[in-house]
């Protein structure tokens, strides 16, 4: 059994602060709908923690929930958004969202959980064929919802691929390995349902890093970046399949000592160069 560790992780504005002491041996990920959804990304990665070994540190009052089954009690911070540890009562332990860790580990995914249930658009294998994505192109409506269901929006233009983000920032806010994006004209999309639900954050100092989430459960909902045409899809809150897929990653040199980058897709160490073109990663048909 290996020996007491201190992990601490924070939720991105540092409202909250939480920490775990104890024995880790558990992590896995989870590709079911409802993680999907709270976190916006491809699949959660968690670790297991012992209520007894669990604290929060700070911002207590700041510490949203939403119970997304009888068995589980999901947390998030109230002012950012950001995935936080989750409660499952049913087996009484803890689950901390491993991309808000910031203490080194050598722990890794030992378990992918739910595969029946993981997004048709992640596949990090097999390279996209480019007469698969003319064909997918084509199909220019679909739609997604935050975890409570409260909002829900369509996307009827055309999309550009679907990227993961490795930065730290990324991390701490979805609490898993990478952020997935999948970029659309403002002008494509509508928001539905309860939007008064809705909350912004900006994080400081940075130009283009904001977003809004509902207040009810958490979820990033698509908001419009600033001075641009543009706005970002968290691909994990998607309902029906997207015309893409996940096709490139940026700022790999920030990423997770845990996270295995494919070999089948291009990884930039930041952003892509100004010639890059998704679709050239497409291969063309034999």
């Amino acid at each position: 059994m290996a020996g007491k560790e201190k992990l601490i992780g924070s939720c991105l504005c540092g409202a909250v602060a939480y920490q775990s002491h104890q024995a880790h041996e558990q992590m896995w990920n989870c590709h079911c709908v409802n993680c999907r959804k709270a976190s916006g990304v491809a699949f959660a990665t968690w670790i297991k923690s012992a209520p007894a070994g669990f604290k929060w540190l700070r911002g207590g009052s700041a510490v949203a929930s939403y119970d997304s089954s009888p068995a589980l009690r999901r947390a998030f911070c109230a002012r950012c958004g950001s995935v936080l540890p989750a409660h499952h009562l049913a087996g009484d332990y803890m689950m901390l969202p491993a991309g808000g860790i910031a203490t080194a580990h050598g722990l890794t995914p030992a378990a992918d959980l739910y595969n029946a249930s993981a997004g048709t658009w992640y596949d990090d294998d097999t390279p996209c064929r480019q007469a698969d994505l003319e064909a997918d192109l084509r199909r220019c409506r679909h739609t997604g919802s935050c975890l409570c269901g409260a909002v829900t929006y369509t996307v009827t233009g055309q999309t550009d691929a679907i990227r993961a983000c490795h930065c730290s920032r990324c991390r701490r806010r979805c609490g898993a390995g990478f952020f997935t994006g999948m970029p659309v004209l403002i002008s494509d999309f509508q928001l539905r349902g309860d939007t008064g639900a809705l909350t912004s954050f900006a994080l400081p100092d940075t130009q283009y890093y904001r977003y809004r989430f509902c207040r009810g459960c958490g979820t990033i909902l698509p908001g419009a970046l600033p001075g641009t045409d543009r706005a970002v899809i968290a691909a994990g809150t998607l309902d029906s399949p997207p015309p893409v897929r996940l096709l490139y990653h940026i700022y790999c040199a920030d990423r997770a000592p845990w996270v295995t980058l494919p070999a089948a897709q291009p990884c930039f160490d930041g952003r892509p160069p100004s010639d890059f073109d998704w679709r050239k990663t497409c291969a063309a048909p034999p």
